[in-house]
């Protein structure tokens, strides 16, 4: 959007590539921190949305005087980008919403319990041996549920999706001036 802005009628393109860098701007400083704390109702009631940026940028683009000034094909192309980002920003929120289900806390539990009943019926006799295995048992399998909790979130998990690229894109936004 930003590239086809430089390159349009300078009344559509300035409003376009000043609300195109907010919207960016915005991603960055609210939307992704709620990302990463997996929060994505407080987006979705607008809290830290970065959907009025968005709303103007289609509304720039889909405005019928806007329409009339630029080439047909600009204009498509124009469209078919703001629908994306509107569906990638979707993509974006409802990947951020995670949590582990009652049933999942459970099942954990019966696991562990499980596990430890019969570790313990093991070693009847060896009272030292059963602390030690009950003790390691606990601790792997607290750890592997707060590994497999924590990782739920592709935004703040162990490998979580980097802000990196869009803050590369804010940056060329902010870089890139109007040539008409």
């Amino acid at each position: 959007l930003g590239r086809l802005a430089l390159n349009i009628d300078s009344s559509v393109g300035a409003p376009l590539m000043a609300a195109t860098r907010d919207y960016a701007s915005t991603v960055l400083q609210k939307e992704w921190p709620a990302m990463q704390q997996g929060n994505p109702q407080a987006i979705r009631k607008g809290e830290n949305s970065a959907l009025q940026p968005l709303i103007v940028m289609s509304d720039i683009i889909y405005s019928a005087e806007n329409l009339a000034r630029l080439p047909t094909v600009t204009s498509v192309q124009l469209g078919a980008l703001v629908t994306r980002v509107r569906e990638q920003r979707l993509l974006r929120i409802d990947a951020s919403d995670f949590s582990v289900s009652i049933r999942g806390q459970i099942l954990a539990c019966i696991t562990l319990l499980a596990s430890s009943t019969i570790l313990s019926l093991a070693f009847l006799t060896k009272p030292f041996g059963q602390c030690l295995s009950n003790f390691l048992l606990y601790f792997v399998t607290l750890t592997s549920f707060y590994l497999a909790y924590s990782a739920q979130n592709p935004f703040a998990g162990l490998d979580a999706v980097s802000s990196a690229p869009m803050q590369e894109a804010l940056d060329r936004l902010i870089n890139m001036r109007l040539t008409r």
